[in-house]
């Protein structure tokens, strides 16, 4: 389901739950919902995700979201390539950021810290209920869209990130990196 229709990544209570605009531009669909259409989407759509989440998460030592941004928001150009973004440092976030940052920089890519967003600064319900609240690290990756448009860049970008976490994994946790 498309984030109009709900955004998994809000807190019920949000008024993006069921945003009823974006940037400005009116979603009809969600001008009026009543309750027992947010019921049937919290039933179709959110009860699923939350469930795989939990399941997946199980015996995991850290989680990552992982989002598209677009390149311009708002009539501002956004100057990172890959962000990552943290609500609490913790060994795993500060691996991930300097290990992104080198191996993201040989490769050519811009890597933002809490850019192009401040996870300290906005709502987050993934991994606030999946991983702070579980006591695990975790952070959201953001990539720019566009890169991942290019079917040549899209594979350079999954094999850095490919790479950088086996690095990671393999620094934290050597015994079990596999299972990361």
């Amino acid at each position: 389901y498309s984030r109009l229709f709900l955004d998994y990544n809000r807190p019920a209570d949000e008024w993006d739950f069921m945003r009823p605009d974006l940037g400005g531009i009116p979603v009809p669909g969600n001008l009026a919902v009543d309750a027992t259409d947010a019921r049937l989407r919290k039933l179709v759509a959110w009860a699923p995700v939350e469930r795989a989440i939990v399941e997946a998460a199980a015996g995991r030592r850290a989680l990552i979201s992982v989002h598209s941004f677009t390149p311009v928001m708002g009539g501002v150009r956004r100057d990172v390539d890959i962000g990552v973004l943290w609500r609490e440092q913790s060994p795993f976030v500060n691996s991930v950021l300097k290990t992104l940052r080198t191996q993201g920089t040989e490769a050519g890519f811009r890597i933002g810290d809490n850019e192009p967003y401040d996870w300290r600064q906005a709502v987050g319900y993934t991994l606030n209920r999946h991983g702070l609240q579980q006591g695990r690290p975790c952070l959201y990756l953001e990539v720019r869209n566009d890169l991942l448009a290019d079917p040549e860049t899209f594979e350079r970008i999954g094999r850095l990130l490919e790479n950088a976490f086996a690095t990671v994994a393999m620094s934290l946790w050597p015994q079990s990196a596999v299972a990361v």
